[in-house]
């Protein structure tokens, strides 16, 4: 019996921890690829700017402050703030800010009724009419060549939309927002390879440009606007990136519970959107690459189900054979071991709790950022970055 419970334990390791180490592995060999990137010449486009807000007031000022230092012609630039009904100061900052740098052109437009970011993004989106449209969150900051070094993207002429990657302010508040940094920047390796080979939808709301013409609207009805408007995109036959030298920087939950939540929502997000590109698939019409499809549906919608299978298979092997419990307490005693496994433990559990939650239909509430990224901002750290 032991014996079959060792060749389980074999096949569950191929299968949860082989299979997603090496399409890891070939997309950092795909990402070491060139760009070919064009002679960029952007001395002359004029780009609109939007902000969605939602009471937000205790980061719109250094927010604006951060796209006042953007080295870019502020007459090139409609900024448009798109407020989804407000209860705090947020629109008072705003309207302060306005009046006192008349130079900026500033465009600010007021739900009645708050409908999501995407509804709003669509508000915003009818009142640009330049070539390239850019999407920021009101507590991302982006450095000021943000946008010189976006658009050099779009010499290559099938590129419609390019994203940021994260960077954590926070990042030296713990062990939790230490571990976020590493498990996105190993993430990055994987969307830059996805980007080389044609696209990644696994897109960041922080920071984001997109060429308008192929920027019919966001998306309203998945509700993964970011990663489901990407994927609408790549539908029209174009290309969505993620570029690694272009960055925005914002703040991350300092404990485990909020981490839980957030983490809890970007994943059910990301089982919408490879469920849907499934479906797509399955009618012959999905435009993504099946070498970019598999591995991630697998990872999002088969894999934690596999994981879960390995971690109690483990537990029972280690119960039969103590000398093993000794050997993995030992792995976790590592710190460099141990960040890692209690990520993929988390990550995976995570995943495996979202889609019951997306199957069932059942929501949860989700960690208020706009209240908690003002207690976690360093001010310091923007100052020091010369973000604000």
């Amino acid at each position: 019996m032991l014996n079959i419970i060792y060749y389980a334990w074999f096949i569950l390791i191929i299968l949860s921890i082989g299979m997603p180490l090496t399409y890891y592995q070939y997309m950092i060999y795909r990402s070491k690829e060139p760009w070919n990137l064009g002679e960029s010449n952007y001395a002359d486009v004029a780009v609109g700017f939007i902000i969605p807000t939602y009471n937000e007031e205790n980061t719109i000022l250094y927010k604006l402050m951060n796209f006042k230092k953007l080295k870019y012609p502020k007459n090139l630039i409609n900024l448009i703030i798109v407020d989804s009904n407000s209860n705090d100061g947020t629109i008072k900052y705003v309207k302060e800010f306005q009046d006192e740098n008349p130079d900026i052109n500033i465009t600010i437009i007021i739900e009645k009724e708050r409908k999501g970011k995407a509804h709003a993004l669509n508000m915003a989106l009818e009142n640009v009419n330049s070539k390239y449209v850019i999407i920021s969150d009101s507590d991302c900051f982006i450095p000021e060549d943000s946008i010189k070094k976006s658009l050099k993207y779009f010499t290559i002429k099938d590129i419609a939309a390019v994203a940021g990657n994260e960077k954590l302010v926070n990042v030296n508040d713990n062990w939790i927002t230490k571990n976020e940094q590493l498990y996105k920047d190993n993430i990055l390796k994987i969307r830059t390879g996805e980007s080389k080979v044609h696209s990644t939808i696994c897109f960041e709301g922080g920071y984001a440009i997109y060429r308008k013409e192929f920027l019919e609207e966001f998306d309203e009805v998945t509700g993964v606007d970011d990663s489901g408007t990407a994927l609408n995109i790549v539908q029209r036959g174009k290309r969505t990136i993620i570029a690694p030298d272009v960055f925005f920087y914002t703040t991350f939950p300092t404990t485990l519970s909020e981490k839980y939540l957030i983490k809890t929502r970007r994943a059910r997000h990301l089982i919408t959107l490879w469920k849907k590109s499934v479906k797509l698939y399955l009618r012959n019409e999905l435009k993504l690459p099946s070498i970019i499809l598999i591995p991630e549906t697998y990872l999002h919608l088969i894999n934690p189900y596999v994981f879960t299978l390995l971690m109690l298979n483990t537990l029972y092997i280690s119960l039969e054979r103590p000398v093993l419990f000794v050997l993995y307490l030992t792995v976790l005693l590592i710190p460099s071991t141990r960040y890692l496994t209690l990520e993929l433990i988390m990550n995976n559990l995570i995943l495996l709790y979202s889609n019951f939650l997306h199957f069932s239909g059942k929501n949860i509430t989700i960690w208020k950022k706009s209240e908690e990224s003002r207690k976690l901002l360093d001010l310091n750290y923007l100052y020091k970055e010369n973000l604000i």
